[in-house]
C-alpha cells in the first residue's frame, strides 16, 4: 500500500536532514516522499539535491514561493499513494510511525497518533488525550489535538469532499484542514503512541505571540464555523461543535494571547485589546472541565490587574 508523504520546505536548512532521515529510517518502506521546495533562499535546495540522488522514492519539486497552504495542496495533487500524510521540514518521525499508522487505519479514512514536543533538543510529553470515533468536539476543545505530522489519511476521502488547505492562510491553516476531515469522518482511528516529534523552536518568540495573532485566530475559526454550518446536517452535533468554538476555543485565543504579552505591551494597549474582543470573551462558559476553569480564572486575573492599573493611572 503506497503512502505519499508531503513535505513543504521553506528555508529549513538547519533541520531538514533530520526530517528526511526520519523518513528514510522508517520500518515501512512502501512510500514516496514528495518534497516541495517553496522558493527557499538558504541552502535547503542544495541539501535536497543530495538526497534526491540517494533514494528513488524521493521526488523534489522546486517552485516559486507560494506559501505553505498552496504548497501542501500541490503535494496532495501530485500524490499517487492510496494514503497521504504530512511531515514539516523541521519535524521528525519515530521509525515505526508509518508501519503503526498503516496497520491501524485498516479500512478507515483517518488515523492519528500522539506526539512529543522538541524544545531546544529536549523531548517534552504532549500529554494528549486519545479519542476514537467522532472526535470533532474534542479537537475543537484542544483535548485531543494531534499535530500536523501525526495523521494518515485516505487520499480518495480527501478528494471526495474536496478538502484542501485554505490558500493565503499561514496561521491556523492546518487546524482548518483537519477540522474539515473530522466533520466528514465520525469513525476516526488512532494509535495510542507518541510517534512524531514536533519542533516548537522558541515558544516565546515575538512572531508566535504577537497580539495580531488574535485576529488571525479569530479569522480561521470564524471561517471554520461557516464550514461546519454548511456541512454538518445533524443539528445536535453542529450545535456542540459551534458551542465548543464560541464558549472555549475563541475566548482562549484572546485570553492566552493577552496573558503572554503582558511584558511586551503597555497595560493600556492590553486593556484596549481585551475590550476589543469583549464579544468573544463574554461567551465563555465552563463547559470544558479544568481547562475552562483555568481559562476563566486567568481571565478574571488579567481583567482585575488591567482595570486596577488603569484606575490608578499607572499606564
Amino acid at each position: 500500500m503506497l503512502v505519499s508523504i508531503i513535505m513543504p520546505v521553506y528555508n529549513k536548512e538547519n533541520r531538514l536532514s533530520k526530517s528526511i532521515d526520519s523518513v528514510l529510517n522508517q520500518t515501512f518502506t512502501d512510500y514516496e516522499l514528495i518534497i516541495i521546495n517553496d522558493g527557499s533562499y538558504d541552502h535547503s535546495y542544495n541539501i535536497l539535491q543530495i538526497y534526491s540522488k540517494k533514494d528513488y522514492r524521493i521526488k523534489i519539486i522546486n517552485q516559486k514561493n507560494q506559501g505553505v497552504s498552496t504548497t501542501r495542496n500541490n503535494g496532495i495533487d501530485l500524490a499517487r499513494g492510496e494514503l497521504i500524510t504530512f511531515l514539516d521540514a523541521d519535524d521528525e518521525w519515530h521509525k515505526d510511525f508509518l508501519s503503526e499508522m498503516v496497520k491501524n487505519i485498516q479500512e478507515g479514512n483517518v488515523c492519528y497518533c500522539g506526539h512529543y514536543y522538541l524544545e531546544k533538543g529536549k523531548k517534552i510529553d504532549s500529554r494528549m488525550v486519545y479519542k476514537k470515533g467522532d472526535i470533532l468536539e474534542y479537537y475543537i476543545k484542544n483535548i485531543c489535538t494531534p499535530n500536523t505530522n501525526s495523521w494518515l489519511i485516505r487520499r480518495n476521502f480527501v478528494n471526495k469532499y474536496k478538502i484542501r488547505f485554505t490558500q493565503g492562510i499561514s496561521w491556523g491553516e492546518d487546524m482548518m484542514f483537519f477540522l474539515k476531515l473530522l466533520v466528514h469522518d465520525i469513525n476516526v482511528k488512532c494509535v495510542t503512541k507518541q510517534l512524531t516529534y514536533y519542533n516548537i523552536g522558541d515558544v516565546n518568540s515575538l512572531s508566535k505571540n504577537s497580539l495580531s495573532k488574535i485576529q488571525d485566530d479569530i479569522f480561521w475559526m470564524e471561517n471554520t464555523i461557516e464550514y461546519l454550518k454548511d456541512n454538518i446536517k445533524e443539528k445536535r452535533r453542529l450545535k456542540k461543535a459551534v458551542e465548543a468554538f464560541e464558549t472555549y476555543r475563541m475566548p482562549a485565543a484572546v485570553i492566552y494571547r493577552i496573558y503572554r504579552n503582558q511584558s511586551e505591551h503597555s497595560k493600556l494597549k492590553l486593556l484596549t485589546e481585551l475590550n476589543k474582543y469583549n464579544n468573544y470573551t463574554q461567551k465563555m462558559k465552563l463547559r470544558n472541565g479544568l481547562r475552562s476553569i483555568k481559562l476563566y480564572l486567568l481571565f478574571l486575573l488579567i481583567k482585575l490587574k488591567l482595570n486596577t492599573t488603569f484606575k490608578r493611572g499607572n499606564l
